[in-house]
């Protein structure tokens, strides 16, 4: 088995890196640009011929007004839209993602409340949820993956 290093970003050598994989399992993202790069990816998935695309979302992702969300949402309507079999999991915020946010809330003068409701998830969860549904057949759009003492899928 050959590694290769792409870059969603400017599409380099992204064919390259799908060339003859059966599976993808798209986590890259960040905050601004998952519409593009998973556009990129689903180009280079099509010419590959990929039998299941698996990608990670956003809970709220078409129900929050952020932009970021937004580009999330966007990035899943490229997979589902992609014609390829495909999969996607949204899952809730990571608990370490809720610790960083309250750290940096706790050295403010003034702690405001957050306005919106989180279920943190185990990253473990989120990994093992992954794992299952990429081995499996391609599924669609998947209950949610929310925490808190996560057990089971939230639909």
């Amino acid at each position: 088995m050959e590694q290769v290093t792409a870059d969603l970003s400017s599409g380099d050598r992204v064919d390259d890196a799908v060339r003859d994989a059966g599976i993808v399992l798209h986590l890259a993202g960040g905050q601004k640009g998952d519409d593009q790069v998973a556009r990129t990816l689903v180009r280079a998935a099509q010419q590959a011929r990929v039998r299941h695309l698996v990608f990670i979302s956003v809970i709220g992702a078409d129900r929050v007004p952020l932009g970021w969300l937004r580009t999330k949402l966007a990035a899943e309507e490229a997979v589902a839209g992609s014609g390829l079999p495909w999969t996607i999991l949204r899952a809730a915020q990571l608990h370490e993602l809720v610790l960083t946010l309250a750290q940096k809330l706790a050295a403010l003068p003034v702690v405001p409340t957050p306005g919106i409701r989180l279920q943190p998830v185990d990253g473990r969860d989120v990994a093992t949820r992954l794992a299952e549904l990429t081995l499996a057949p391609p599924a669609g759009r998947v209950p949610d993956l929310a925490g808190p003492g996560c057990t089971r899928w939230t639909s």
